[in-house]
Order: C-alpha cells, then structure tokens, then sequence
C-alpha cells in the first residue's frame, strides 16, 4: 500500500465546495485508509477554513478527516523530500 499524500487546496476544495471539490472528494474516498497529511497541512487547513467559513466548516473539515481514517505525520525533511511529493499526482489529483 502506498500513502497518498494530501495537500491543504485539494482538502479545502472539498470542505469550500469550489469546483473540482467532487474530484478531489471522490479520490479521497477511494483512497481512505491510504491518506497522509502533515501536521502542518493539518494546521494551515484549520486556520483556512475557520477563517473563511466559521467554527461550522472546522468540524466539518475534522468529520472529513475523520471519516478518511487518515495518518497524520510529522513534517520531517526526509519526508518532506520522499517520494511522497508526487503521490498526489499518482493518486489521480491534478496539480493546483
């Protein structure tokens, strides 16, 4: 099994509802159990998306999270440089 690792744009489309929110939503589902993020990401993902929609849109981001039985990581700079940077794109999620 290898990791897919989420960036804060694909997960906040989501949780935004912008335009390509079903495409991210749908690979993520598909890869549950398979998902990563940093804490980072975690941490930038909450200031994002309580600050454009409220306490409301944190817990629905947290249910998401939640529900996708992700792994939160520890942004090493061996992880930061693995090969983990291109499984976004191997995962199906275009750049962006």
């Amino acid at each position: 099994m290898s990791l897919v690792v989420l960036d804060t744009s694909a997960v906040a489309a989501v949780i935004l509802g912008e335009a390509d929110a079903e495409a991210y939503a749908a690979v993520m589902m598909r890869r549950a159990g398979e998902l990563s993020m940093s804490t980072a990401t975690w941490a930038e993902l909450g200031i994002v998306i309580e600050a454009r929609q409220g306490q409301t849109a944190f817990d629905d981001l947290t249910a998401l999270l939640t529900r996708l039985t992700m792994t939160i990581e520890l942004p090493t700079r061996p992880w930061l440089r693995s090969e983990h940077g291109g499984a976004s794109a191997k995962a199906g999620i275009p750049p962006g």
